[in-house]
């Protein structure tokens, strides 16, 4: 492999070797970067030898030396395909804890092929990964319930991603609905959601009106967040304007479904009420509507 003889193109190389990456970079090469692309770069004779290796002599491969780094980024993809249900692999692997890279590699086929069941129920760290790369189903939802997962600890790492994904907002929704998730007790962690947020999209406006509906306390945590929806702001700072005059929307709406009749803020009702007047030929602010109490 020094002399590149592996290869169809000698010239031909990938920047990082896969177990050079986190978990969640993992993930997401493998996810969205169809690294099964890479066996078109390998001499056909090099992959029916690859090809008749066994799971422990792929592992072996990976300890080679490749200057380009497509054969590990080959054995890894051998590895995902192989590893969905029904394979033992993901366990085989997950069980190697000394060696550390390759229990992160099968950390990242378990959640691709969605394998929650060989997690240890006490490797928290294992799960919070999960939780954050993973859409879980109603059935995987267990070992959070049981141990109290969803902590402050997991929580932080969500915000630590900087996107909200899809199916984070998916997980922390079913969470809520099956009781295993008090949003009055994390009031904090929705407030820097909405704060951070660029754009409020059905999914987080779905789940804060959840977080909302269990909890009126939320909601009075987003309020606190500062919205510059003022005239001044929207003519020097117009796309600050228009993103938080899309949350100032999202909130009101939130509210008038949620907490009006149970909570109410005469305060925030009279903001509600001046904003659609103070913009009224102005239909850029967000696609929200509502009316407030008398």
């Amino acid at each position: 492999m020094s002399n590149a003889e592996h290869l169809i193109d000698a010239s031909f190389s990938i920047n990082v070797h896969p177990l050079d990456l986190s978990v969640g970079d993992l993930v997401q090469s493998l996810r969205f970067d169809s690294p099964f692309e890479y066996r078109r770069r390998l001499r056909s004779e090099f992959l029916e030898k690859v090809d008749l290796c066994d799971d422990f002599e792929l592992l072996d491969l990976l300890g080679l030396h490749d200057p380009s780094n497509l054969l590990p980024w080959l054995i890894v993809s051998h590895i995902m395909m192989i590893g969905g249900s029904g394979s033992d692999l993901p366990s085989k692997l997950y069980a190697l804890n000394e060696n550390e890279k390759v229990r992160k590699l099968a950390l990242s086929v378990i959640i691709i092929n969605s394998r929650i069941d060989v997690i240890e129920s006490d490797d928290r760290e294992a799960l919070r990964q999960y939780f954050i790369w993973s859409q879980l189903e109603e059935k995987d939802i267990d070992p959070y319930q049981k141990s109290s997962l969803l902590d402050k600890d997991l929580l932080q790492a969500v915000l630590d991603q900087k996107t909200l994904y899809t199916w984070i907002t998916s997980n922390l929704s079913l969470m809520i609905d099956k009781g295993g998730f008090d949003p009055g007790k994390h009031v904090d962690f929705f407030e820097e959601i909405f704060r951070e947020a660029d754009f409020v999209q059905k999914e987080l406006v779905d789940l804060l009106a959840k977080a909302v509906k269990k909890d009126t306390a939320v909601f009075y945590g987003m309020r606190n967040v500062r919205l510059s929806i003022d005239p001044f702001t929207k003519e020097t700072m117009y796309s600050r304007w228009l993103k938080d005059a899309a949350k100032f929307m999202a909130l009101g709406f939130i509210y008038c479904q949620y907490v009006s009749n149970v909570d109410p803020s005469q305060e925030f009702e009279n903001k509600l009420r001046v904003f659609p007047e103070l913009y009224k030929f102005d239909q850029s602010h967000g696609g929200f509507s509502f009316e407030t109490s008398s």
